[in-house]
């Protein structure tokens, strides 16, 4: 690919990060044109494993016995830390509890309490003759994931970093590999008070823990890593060619199994993320690239219709523009407002008509 420095040899892109493309933005040969379709090669998934699973066991492929085994061990040393009598929590109590936490989800009550009322109209027979109260809230005041008397204080999610590694490590294993994958970001609801909490404007959950998500297309979360600021984990480098929002998933692709690693994966994102050197550093890892993009991201000396020009025009219209150097094809056509798309992999034709929803 034109303007990307020589890659490292193949132990090196396991062992450590790719390295970085830094793309010429100089003396760019534009043209008007389209890309090639590409012939998919990637293999059919297949989930013969899975298809005969209960929800139980599914939800154990990533909750597994390693887990509850760490959430067990780290609270009984908790309740030592805080010089307790040891509650003596065993695995079987954990996986009670976490049932509890999953039915309280869907069954509302007014408080915790309420699921062992002894009153019809509020008692969950579930919940009571699962455990009793009292070990409940024992368990709910204990519960712990980390050990205390090792604190990273540089790091916001040193509490929770044991078991947000596990699952990470669990929803990657039993990823099935697909063609298209979608990265954005994600709201956890949460109104109290931490470090890390976010309040973003216009969205549906405004309040809460954001985190970077790669996804397939059925809703499978194959990896993700919480926004904190200045995160201890970052990848400089990353951040400052990709950006701060960007860079996540450059490491999420470093960090994926070695039999997913290489396959050649078409990665969609929004404009927040949509940039020149993102594609090209995809396209040089032999993966697609396809987002929206801000006008301020396209290249200055990119010929594209300007944004008031497409305003007049009637919708549908569209322009498009392709960079012989990198192949990257930019689009700008008119909807409801004027919108502009960078792709490595999807040329504009064939065009049809779509039928919309309001």
């Amino acid at each position: 690919m034109a303007g990307a420095e020589v890659v490292l040899s193949d132990n090196n892109r396991i062992s450590g990060s790719w390295p970085i493309t830094r793309p010429s933005r100089q003396n760019i040969r534009w043209e008007k044109g389209d890309l090639e379709e590409r012939i998919s090669n990637f293999p059919k998934p297949i989930y013969a494993d899975y298809e005969h699973l209960t929800p139980v066991e599914i939800f154990e492929k990533c909750i597994d016995s390693e887990v509850i085994s760490l959430l067990a061990k780290e609270s009984n040393q908790y309740a030592l830390f805080k010089n307790n009598a040891n509650p003596r929590i065993t695995e079987d109590a954990i996986k009670f509890f976490i049932g509890i936490l999953i039915l309280s989800g869907y069954t509302v009550l007014p408080g915790k309490k309420f699921y062992w009322e002894s009153e019809g109209d509020m008692r969950s027979t579930l919940v009571s003759n699962a455990m009793h109260r009292d070990r409940f809230f024992t368990i709910m005041r204990y519960m712990h994931c980390a050990d205390n008397s090792n604190a990273d204080p540089l790091d916001k999610l040193w509490k929770i970093r044991p078991l947000m590694d596990r699952i990470k490590d669990k929803c990657k294993e039993n990823f099935i590999p697909e063609e298209q994958l979608s990265y954005d970001e994600s709201m956890i609801k949460y109104y109290g008070k931490h470090g890390c909490k976010q309040f973003i404007r216009g969205k549906p959950i405004r309040f809460g823990y954001k985190m970077w998500c790669l996804n397939t297309v059925s809703g499978y979360l194959i990896d993700f890593a919480m926004y904190q600021g200045l995160n201890p984990r970052r990848n400089e480098n990353y951040e400052q060619f990709y950006g701060k929002a960007t860079a996540p998933l450059v490491v999420i692709l470093d960090e994926l199994p070695k039999h997913v690693k290489y396959l050649r994966c078409n990665i969609y994102f929004d404009n927040l993320f949509t940039g020149v050197n993102l594609l090209c550093h995809l396209k040089s890892r032999g993966y697609g690239g396809t987002g929206t993009m801000r006008d301020n991201r396209v290249p200055k000396s990119c010929p594209l219709l300007d944004k008031k020009t497409m305003k007049s025009e009637s919708r549908g219209v569209y322009h498009s523009i392709l960079d012989l150097d990198d192949g990257i094809l930019l689009l700008r056509w008119a909807d409801n407002g004027v919108v502009s798309v960078a792709s490595t992999v999807h040329g504009v034709l064939p065009i049809s008509a779509v039928r919309r929803y309001s």
